[in-house]
């Protein structure tokens, strides 16, 4: 049995009611989402003593969280979060809600399993089409649970022995035991092409690799056309039809000069 206290606050100026319940999610494209509509046998044995906490404006309070895992419960990873919601009903009848959640990553093995691990592979340096850089780290998560991997990344011996950053990861990104995922920095907009020495520093919990590499940005003024800036079809057909008619031009002018050349030679030995 797991047992694990929240706390859920009312930062509002007026009570609240606040749902608590525990709801299936899935890990996707390296985010942990929400996956109502395909519940995990997870929710069958997690119980919140308070299901619905009424809170006075300004106040907070623990509810308590237990997970009994059944002996038969089969190996595997399974994933839920226990949100805390408020509903708003409107007077047109459509319900609002807002809610924040708690993540849960549940390993059910005959032993610990193997343990969290996870490597960089490799990084690239790229510009988004609105010219903003970009570092990409490919990580690959080599232990035996999901993790949540954040970071920084550096940059040191620009032009002009220039540096720049920590850059934060916007958001976590999540990767499944034996997948690889991309983790993807934004840096600042002015910053020129390089060479630049770039440190990716990234961190899982107590967990922390890092990757360095000499990455050079696209040029800004190198992007590709874009359709509106492309060239029209049929003007380069259109240059390569008059070539072609100046062309044949000059070739009837050339015999007809040579005719009359030749013309007047005639007369002139008569």
């Amino acid at each position: 049995m797991i047992q694990r206290r929240i706390t859920v606050s009312n930062f509002d100026e007026v009570p609240r009611d606040v749902e608590v319940f525990a709801a299936a999610s899935a890990i996707v494209g390296g985010e942990f989402l929400p996956d109502d509509d395909n519940p995990n046998e997870m929710l069958g044995w997690i119980t919140i003593d308070q299901p619905v906490v009424h809170l006075p404006a300004q106040h907070a309070t623990d509810v308590l969280v237990t997970i009994a895992i059944p002996a038969d419960a089969p190996e595997g990873e399974q994933y839920a979060t226990v949100w805390a919601q408020i509903s708003s009903p409107k007077a047109t009848g459509i319900n609002t809600a807002s809610r924040a959640g708690i993540r849960i990553y549940l390993s059910v093995g005959a032993g610990n399993g193997p343990p969290a691990d996870f490597a960089i592979q490799s990084l690239s340096a790229s510009r988004t089409a609105d010219r903003v850089p970009q570092v990409h780290a490919v990580v690959i998560n080599t232990g035996g649970r999901a993790i949540d991997v954040y970071g920084t990344v550096s940059l040191t011996g620009g032009p002009g022995r220039t540096s720049a950053g920590p850059f934060d990861t916007p958001t976590a990104t999540t990767i499944l035991p034996g997948q690889t995922e991309t983790v993807t920095i934004s840096l600042d907009a002015g910053l020129s092409v390089g060479p630049w020495g770039s440190t990716v520093a990234l961190t899982s919990g107590l967990i922390a690799r890092d990757e360095t590499a000499t990455l050079t940005f696209p040029d800004a003024d190198q992007n590709p056309q874009s359709p509106a800036d492309a060239t029209p079809w049929w003007v380069p057909a259109s240059i390569g039809v008059v070539a072609a008619l100046v062309a044949v031009g000059c070739v009837l002018y050339v015999a007809r000069f040579r005719k009359r050349r030749a013309r007047d030679e005639r007369w002139t030995r008569v």
